[in-house]
């Protein structure tokens, strides 16, 4: 039996520290998988990071915002991929809570919630929403 292989591209989060702490940004998201290739119709488990840069408490997933959503699409396409599920019901707990500095993990299977059952590359981003602003991978 021929398997074939879905690969994933993970933009990984680099935060760049710079002068003041002013310009650090108030929410640090990363996102990560264990395999770069899986076989198609396999799980893909994908854990994201979270991190609250503030010295405030900070609660993300108020009033029906999502705490964060998610974006996949073939690698050198615009088009995105549509999701299956609500972001909401990933796993992720809304509201999330986060205490000053404090950094939360998490694992998603995003093949439960986006079409991956052809052999491609794919992009992943990941983004946390907080007062209006979306910050990604």
């Amino acid at each position: 039996m021929k398997h074939f292989l879905a690969s994933l591209v993970c933009l990984l989060a680099v935060t760049v520290v710079a002068a003041t702490k002013a310009s650090v940004s108030p929410i640090a998201v990363g996102i990560a998988i264990d395999e770069t290739s899986y076989v198609v119709g396999e799980d893909i488990p994908v854990r994201v990071m979270i991190m609250n840069n503030t010295p405030y408490d900070v609660i993300l997933g108020r009033d029906k915002t999502p705490v964060a959503t998610f974006e996949v699409r073939k690698y050198q396409s615009k088009e995105t991929l549509p999701l299956h599920v609500d972001s909401t019901k990933l796993g992720l707990p809304t509201p999330l809570k986060l205490a000053p500095n404090q950094k939360r993990v998490f694992t998603v299977k995003i093949t439960n919630a986006v079409n991956m059952r052809e052999e491609a590359n794919y992009l992943v981003t990941f983004g946390a929403i907080y007062k209006g602003m979306r910050y990604d991978t």
